[in-house]
């Protein structure tokens, strides 16, 4: 696929699909402009056909932009690359580890060993201080949103029902996954 006008466009490669879900639409990718890179794009989708649908799109795609964007470099969240306002996509890093929800399904069921479970524990306490430092909650933090491979660690993903510390969104996250104090107020 080739997007924009004349020599100041770029191309999208679709490689492989990783998930395709109600409001957005996740696959691996080459990007013209990043050679020797697989990158990953995060398509926010409109789900109906009114103007409405449209406009919560757009407002979907730009939090989650703004967001993520403004968090800066950790190792164990994922990179942002970029971001097209066209097709509401969100270009990141390609992390080559599966979600931990993937992993449970395994044939053992369990990690190999006290230490796969402590770099988890330790890369996400260290994302989620890093996070909550920069003001921003993430909001849905459960097994399908953390990857992890044992070279490089845990990484945390998705920041599409996060907010500013100062801004606490009306609902959100994943039901069994919620805090007490989120179920409290």
């Amino acid at each position: 696929m080739y997007i924009g006008a004349g020599d100041r466009g770029y191309r999208l490669t679709r490689r492989k699909d990783i998930a395709e879900q109600r409001n957005s639409s996740v696959w691996q990718a080459d990007h013209s402009g990043m050679p020797d890179q697989i990158i990953v794009v995060k398509i926010i989708k409109t789900t109906g056909s009114k103007e409405r649908d449209a406009i919560q799109a757009t407002e979907a795609w730009i939090h989650e932009k703004e967001v993520h964007s403004s968090l800066g470099d950790h190792s164990a969240i994922l990179r942002m690359l970029g971001s097209d306002a066209r097709f509401h996509s969100i270009y990141t890093e390609h992390v080559d580890a599966q979600s931990l929800l993937c992993q449970r399904h395994r044939v053992s069921d369990h990690f190999s060993g006290n230490a796969d479970a402590q770099r988890i524990l330790a890369d996400m306490a260290s994302a989620l201080y890093f996070i909550h430092r920069n003001s921003i909650v993430h909001n849905d933090i459960k097994q399908g949103n953390i990857l992890y491979s044992p070279g490089r660690g845990a990484v945390l993903i998705d920041f599409g029902l996060s907010f500013r510390d100062s801004n606490p969104s009306s609902g959100g996250g994943t039901p069994w996954y919620l805090p007490p104090e989120f179920l409290r107020n």
